[in-house]
């Protein structure tokens, strides 16, 4: 009678002696995607960066510690806590430099493209296929797929790329486990704990790491299983466990309340029959990106057709009909062609949780970056078995992994500059309102509102109720001047959204700055109402009370301000500011120390350093400051005055002498020219600290 399981025997070469041989293998991938990422390296923060990493309080860490970490695993961001523990990580060494995350992610997109070799090779061993190259070149043409640079080069889809590394992990270390079955209990037991322990890491990067459970038992019953015998007692008790695991989990992640299911909905604008129509299209689309992802077919927010009815649009039925032709062929060939039904099972299972009725939005990239790993193993194993010569296949898959590195790389380009990036979209889906938007808000950032003001309005025109256009386009306004036309567009937001809150922050920064403090305060309550850790809303607070005079609770809101965001050094800069007011001199020089950390070279930070000092009568110290501020700017003629006035008062005649004269020298006149060196005595007392204060 023939036995149940297949039966493996384990490589006689010892772990070492693996390692060694795979040493080649890890170093032509770390090149590949060395070389296809080289430009990445400074992208930007761009679109969902923002409030998972710029805005996100929760990973910002001044210290690895229990607590730091607890702050993580904030109630919002609790669903991938392994992933924004990476970013936390990230921050603590890096801050905002974006070199350092983009580092990251691709180390680990090559531990990834590591993993799909070893699970190729396993997996070809097992199918009876050749793995002298075909595992190398299936692992390499997956890795410089262009399709996946939204995975890499778009900083917070590392939680997508975390979930994919181990979920191939887990799924490596069961087939490790099930060859080494019948030779050592302990080292499988070994095995097994720790293809579980991926398989928990995976779900705590991203949600789609729950097909896993799903995917185990299909590879189990393609790979070891023989054709023609009976399945296991415990299959059927697998793909219970595995159905009501998903349910659970969906309920989890949707909710128990169904308002709040519909409220979901109706943000994105559909139903859940029009998503789940609509997907068809979806993953035919994906399975087109994967085997042909030419740059020009890659968009950051893709204006897919929604779908309302099975022939609205007309390509809905026969999506529909060709996704069921790929699951009936799968299934078909099941025992003949094990590899190829198993890659098109794997690509529908691993999308089923992001490409069916959960409201998400509707198409995004980086969705096919763990779904593409075996349908591009098979179309690398198919060409090495059906191209002769091999040589032959060998080279035709090296060309098309060379030619997909140079459009990788192309791609890529577009991610350095966020105003490029979105300009691309915005040409790609010139129905959508949202790339206008961010054109709009990147040149906000850039500093320049006047060319923001034409992209906001073509948004404005495809979407009227876009409340994050009128956000923007009100500071657009209140940049060039027009603060009615500002608040008129904040009105509009909070019209749409009374809740908004950008808006009421905007609104309450114009009213502020109009001297409305009363009325600027108002809007600030109203967002901390919503969100207590909101730190715009806490630094705005900050300066009105410095308006107001009130130091003491100007030095409240700041604090609150910093221990939100303690690598912010306008923040810091404040605070320092405010407790010097206060006559906390030595609290003031320790934040202004930190915030010159963020920023050695602020004129700001050293002129606030010489005011600490000289507000405090050291003024030595507040000459040696005043010196480094002198050498940043180049002999700027009021700072050298300023510098003789502090000379003067240390009663160091001949060189306040020597340093007035290059101040007159350099063309400072903003007093009554001095007749005889003993008119310096006149720079002492209340005029020095007019200056000080006038020049401040």
């Amino acid at each position: 009678m023939l036995n149940h399981h297949l039966t493996v025997t384990p490589s006689p070469v010892s772990g070492f002696g693996r390692v060694l041989r795979l040493l080649p293998a890890v170093i032509i991938l770390a090149a590949l995607a060395l070389v296809t990422y080289a430009n990445t390296f400074t992208a930007p923060f761009v679109f969902d960066d923002l409030p998972h990493i710029t805005e996100n309080p929760c990973i910002r860490v001044s210290e690895i510690t229990p607590g730091a970490m607890i702050r993580i695993l904030d109630s919002r961001l609790i669903t991938r806590p392994l992933a924004n523990f990476s970013l936390a990580v990230n921050f603590f060494f890096h801050q905002y430099d974006v070199r350092g995350y983009h580092a990251v992610n691709l180390a680990i997109h090559i531990i990834t493209a590591l993993l799909v070799m070893l699970v190729a090779r396993e997996t070809l061993r097992l199918g009876g296929y050749d793995t002298t190259w075909t595992p190398l070149l299936a692992a390499a043409l997956w890795l410089v797929n262009p399709v996946h640079t939204q995975s890499v080069t778009y900083i917070v889809q590392r939680m997508n790329s975390m979930a994919a590394l181990f979920y191939l992990l887990a799924l490596y270390l069961y087939i490790r486990a099930r060859m080494n079955a019948g030779s050592s209990q302990g080292r499988s037991i070994l095995l097994y704990a720790l293809c579980l322990t991926a398989a928990v890491l995976a779900l705590a990067s991203k949600e789609n790491a729950a097909t896993l459970i799903v995917v185990l038992p299909l590879y189990e019953w393609f790979f070891f299983y023989r054709p023609g015998t009976a399945r296991p007692k415990h299959w059927l008790f697998g793909t219970e466990l595995a159905a009501a695991f998903l349910i659970a989990l969906a309920i989890l992640y949707l909710g128990l309340n169904p308002d709040m299911l519909h409220g979901r909905f109706n943000r994105l604008g559909f139903t859940m029959g029009q998503r789940l129509l609509t997907e068809a299209g979806v993953v035919i689309y994906y399975v087109s990106l994967i085997f042909f992802p030419h740059p020009a077919r890659l968009n950051l927010d893709p204006d897919f057709p929604l779908s309302r009815a099975m022939t609205a649009p007309l390509s809905t039925f026969p999506a529909m009909i060709a996704l069921g032709l790929m699951l009936a062929a799968a299934l078909y060939g099941a025992r003949r062609h094990r590899l190829c039904s198993f890659a098109a099972l794997w690509f529908l299972i691993t999308l089923s949780i992001e490409s069916s009725v959960l409201p998400l939005a509707l198409i995004y990239e980086h969705r096919t970056y763990l779904p593409s790993v075996f349908p591009l193993i098979a179309l690398t194993a198919f060409a090495d078995r059906h191209i002769r010569p091999q040589f032959a296949a060998v080279v035709l898959l090296s060309l098309c992994i060379g030619v997909c590195g140079f459009w990788t790389y192309r791609r890529n380009a577009v991610w350095t500059d966020a105003i490029r990036l979105w300009q691309d979209t915005a040409a790609k889906s010139p129905g959508q309102a949202r790339p206008y938007c961010n054109i709009g808000s990147e040149l906000l950032l850039a500093g320049k509102p006047g060319e923001a003001i034409a992209p906001l309005a073509r948004g404005l025109v495809l979407d009227p109720y876009y409340t994050d256009i009128h956000n923007a386009m009100a500071i657009a306004c209140h940049l060039t001047g027009n603060d009615e036309k500002a608040l008129a567009h904040c009105r509009a937001a909070l019209d749409t959204d009374p809740g908004h809150l950008e808006a009421l922050n905007t609104m309450g920064f114009i009213l502020r700055e109009q001297g409305n403090l009363d009325q600027a305060r108002e809007r600030f309550d109203r967002v901390l109402e919503q969100t207590p850790d909101n730190f715009e809303a806490l630094m705005n607070l900050g300066l009105i009370e410095r308006a107001r005079k009130d130091i003491p609770g100007a030095v409240s809101w700041f604090q609150k301000a910093v221990a939100i965001h303690p690598a912010n050094d306008q923040a810091l800069y404040y605070l320092s500011s405010s407790l010097a007011q206060s006559g906390r001199t030595d609290e003031a020089i320790e934040y202004l120390q930190k915030a010159r950390k963020l920023s050695p070279n602020d004129p700001a930070l050293i002129w606030e350093m010489v005011l600490i000092f000289s507000e405090a009568g050291n003024y030595g110290k507040a000459a040696e400051w005043m010196e480094t501020l002198v050498a940043l700017q180049a002999g700027n003629p009021k700072l050298l005055y300023n510098l003789a006035c502090l000379y003067a008062l240390q009663h160091d005649r001949s060189r306040a002498v020597e340093t007035l004269r290059k101040a007159v020298d350099g063309g400072y006149n903003d007093w009554p020219r001095l007749r005889t060196d003993k008119d310096l005595e006149n720079i002492r007392g209340t005029t020095y600290y007019q200056n000080l204060i006038q020049n401040h």
